[in-house]
């Protein structure tokens, strides 16, 4: 009798711990919907076309995108460039900054884009970067596409948040606008072409550029 009860309990147990799952996941899945139906378009500090052109010692291009990209991208917003550095190295700095994320209209996780466009991640980690007075986690993965190789570090730019995880994101977005009524926010993405299997020095460029750039970065970002 005593060895039924307990195996009647245990069921019972995992029968209850189930429908709980169940029931957070509806009540984040009603919680997101509900966030997104209303928000507050919030624009952007500056217009990102001022973003400055010289970054330290490195100096810009435009890269446009084809309107194609821009509408699967779903934001106006964007600024894509080409770096370069007086002794020939090249990075791309990519900022696309959502007023107002909705269903159809959200940021795109590289995760997502890049095997989409050919490029397979290859080394994938979350590092720490000084900035200031304040230590920040990104991305940084390495993708190949045939013999070309990157070094790509990304990350969400929240208000003054930085933020590396995907998940971290969407929590973070739904409690902003379930309680501020804002989905604002920008995915900032950093690469450089990798040669000679020298990733240390590239990334050492990268991290340089990007404690130069990020003071410049927040002052266009609405907080």
């Amino acid at each position: 009798m005593d060895g039924t009860t307990a195996i009647d309990e245990a069921v019972m147990n995992r029968s209850t711990l189930y429908f709980s799952v169940i029931f957070i996941l509806m009540l984040v899945v009603f919680l997101y919907g509900r966030s997104l139906s209303h928000p507050i378009p919030v624009p952007l500090a500056r217009d990102l076309s001022t973003f400055p052109h010289q970054i330290g010692a490195w100096k810009s291009e435009e890269i446009p995108l084809a309107p194609a990209i821009l509408q699967k991208l779903g934001t106006d917003e964007i600024l894509n460039r080409a770096y370069r550095s007086p002794f020939g190295q090249t990075l791309w700095l990519y900022i696309g900054y959502y007023p107002m994320q909705q269903n159809g209209a959200q940021i795109h996780s590289p995760l997502h884009c890049y095997p989409g466009s050919g490029w397979t991640p290859v080394q994938r980690d979350v590092v720490t970067v000084p900035i200031g007075n304040r230590k920040v986690h990104v991305n940084r993965m390495v993708i190949r596409n045939g013999n070309q190789k990157r070094l790509v570090t990304y990350w969400y730019q929240a208000q003054n948040r930085v933020i590396a995880n995907e998940y971290l994101q969407r929590l973070n977005l739904i409690v902003t606008a379930f309680w501020k009524h804002r989905t604002d926010g920008s995915l900032i993405r950093i690469s450089m072409a990798v040669h000679d299997d020298r990733p240390e020095e590239n990334w050492k460029a990268i991290v340089s550029f990007m404690q130069d750039m990020y003071p410049q970065l927040i002052a266009y970002i609405p907080q």
